[in-house]
């Protein structure tokens, strides 16, 4: 999402290269139009191939084929071949193609094909280069992020059927140039570091108000075929056929192009087109990723219930396109005759609200309204739907300053002395997660007792266990740690009490004995009710 905005005419920036990243992210195995952003970049297997890198560990990148290879090259270690840069696969069908106008010419050497920052190229994107690419999966089965590093461009960017020209800049020039003919497509690239406005190009280009890019986030069930989408600026309105999105068909978001985005343009009639893309084009905080793939949802649904009846619900939608000002992905809150539950947002309260996605310490305000006193209501923070990775929400109690992990049913019963309390009470905070250190296999092994566990404390029984500091951890089924505690072992088998500050919450816990050097030595399951 990072953006190069407009530059002024004549301008250095930045000497030197800049690295462009663009993600892509774990979807359907599909086909992706994209542009390099940088001029001077070199070849294609230098940077969206990362050199030929691959491995478990290369996040980066993705396969590009074309050549054929007998037996098991991936078990071998051959991924590619060393003339073309073209990875193998069995049947060595192609993969990457850019187009004439009328015809998609397949890429049969990677390394002798450098990347044009005006010019748009057609790839399947597999994923990262960190998979046996023998498996030939049908979806993606990592995400990636394609990295192009050269020059950036700035200045504007003029282009005609004789070529491309840049003003500030002529060394960037190509011959990258449109389709002749009346009626001809071009697949052109947005060649800035920034999204682009389309209704701001139409007005100093001559070329047709619409363009059309390839849905990567759409493909047939019985076919496996993709679609266009048809975007058109006309009479002041932004329309979109079919929206991916699932929205209206008027849909201003889309009247932006993104970095590293290639789309398909038309004469249209004009025997001599242009199109102009100018540094006044550029438009800060208009990312719409999702023309490369969607993201995994990422929400979590507040849910207020009376009596154990669902009363009313609303949902925070986490996306890094979202902002925390009142905007499109926000819906105000439509007050119930009865309880009402909204989250809070610029002394707003929305029943969705969309927000940037959380980190550490981040808080959403919850609201309740209507409550009436000695109900017993309950509240939850439903995250089967929650994928931010790294990070644990929780519900705190703001009068009580307690926090519950979020996923826990929290009871409470207003009386008519401190029912007002309870219109702020509530909010969703976000920590960081703990991570469980691996066990270690040695001999010995430890027990619990009671289990389950009913009251502040337990015994654990060890058994042949060596002598030496330890602490005693509990997590819970989200990962966190939910005590520690430190115990000396004498040598053999021994029996500890270990007493919590309060009972545990039911549900199902691990229990981890961490040696001093911080491995996880022995772990068994407790259950608390």
């Amino acid at each position: 999402t990072a953006e190069v905005g407009v530059v002024a005419h004549g301008a250095t920036i930045i000497n030197g290269n800049v690295t462009v990243e663009r993600y892509i992210p774990k979807e359907l195995r599909n086909y992706r139009d994209l542009g390099a952003s940088v001029a001077n970049a070199g070849s294609v297997f230098a940077n969206w191939q990362e050199s030929g890198a691959a491995g478990s560990n290369v996040n980066y990148g993705f396969f590009i084929t074309g050549t054929a290879a007998k037996g098991s090259p991936y078990q071998q270690g051959n991924i590619f071949n060393p003339a073309s840069g073209l990875d193998y696969t069995t049947a060595g069908a192609p993969s990457m193609y850019t187009y004439t106008g009328t015809t998609w010419p397949a890429v049969t050497s990677t390394k002798a094909l450098s990347l044009n920052p005006f010019q748009g190229y057609r790839a399947i994107v597999r994923g990262a280069r960190n998979f046996n690419m023998g498996t030939n999966p049908n979806t993606m089965p990592t995400a990636t992020t394609v990295r192009t590093t050269g020059k950036l461009v700035t200045g504007d960017v003029t282009i005609t059927t004789a070529g491309t020209t840049v003003t500030d800049n002529s060394a960037y020039n190509s011959s990258f140039a449109l389709t002749s003919g009346s009626s001809a497509y071009s697949l052109i690239a947005n060649p800035y570091a920034c999204p682009v406005q389309w209704s701001k190009i139409l007005a100093h280009s001559s070329i047709y108000n619409t363009y059309w890019y390839l849905d990567p986030t759409y493909q047939d069930p019985s076919t496996g075929y993709q679609r266009y989408i048809t975007v058109q600026y006309s009479g002041g309105v932004t329309i979109v056929t079919p929206n991916p999105n699932g929205g209206s068909s008027a849909d201003a978001s889309f009247d932006y192009i993104q970095s590293g985005q290639a789309i398909m343009v038309n004469n249209y009639g004009n025997a001599t087109p242009s199109i102009s893309f100018r540094e006044a084009d550029k438009t800060t905080g208009a990312t719409n990723n999702d023309v490369f793939g969607q993201t995994v949802t990422s929400l979590m649904s507040i849910e207020l219930y009376k009596n154990n009846s669902l009363a009313d619900a609303a949902v925070a939608n986490f996306n890094n396109s979202f902002t925390k000002a009142i905007g499109i992905e926000d819906a105000g809150k439509m007050l119930n005759s009865g309880e009402n539950i909204s989250i809070t947002e610029s002394n707003s309260d929305l029943s969705i609200d969309g927000l940037p996605t959380p980190s550490v310490n981040d808080v959403v305000p919850v609201r309740l309204g209507q409550l009436t006193a000695n109900t017993t209501y309950q509240l939850k923070a439903d995250i089967s739907n929650f994928n931010t990775a790294g990070l644990q929400a929780y519900v705190r109690d703001n009068m009580l300053n307690t926090e519950v992990a979020a996923g826990t049913l929290i009871s409470f019963t207003p009386t008519s002395v401190d029912i007002q309390s309870y219109k702020d009470r509530f909010s969703i905070v976000f920590k960081q997660s703990k991570v469980v250190v691996p066990v270690v296999t040695v001999k010995g092994s430890i027990s619990i007792f009671p289990n389950p566990v009913t009251a502040k404390s337990f015994k654990v029984q060890t058994s042949n266990i060596a002598a030496g500091k330890y602490n005693v951890v509990m997590v819970n089924s989200f990962g966190q740690e939910v005590m520690s505690t430190p115990i000396t072992h004498v040598e053999g088998s021994s029996t500890e009490t270990i007493t919590m500050s309060k009972a545990l919450t039911s549900g199902v816990y691990t229990l981890v004995l961490k040696s001093a050097e911080g491995k996880a030595v022995y772990q068994t399951e407790l259950l608390a009710k």
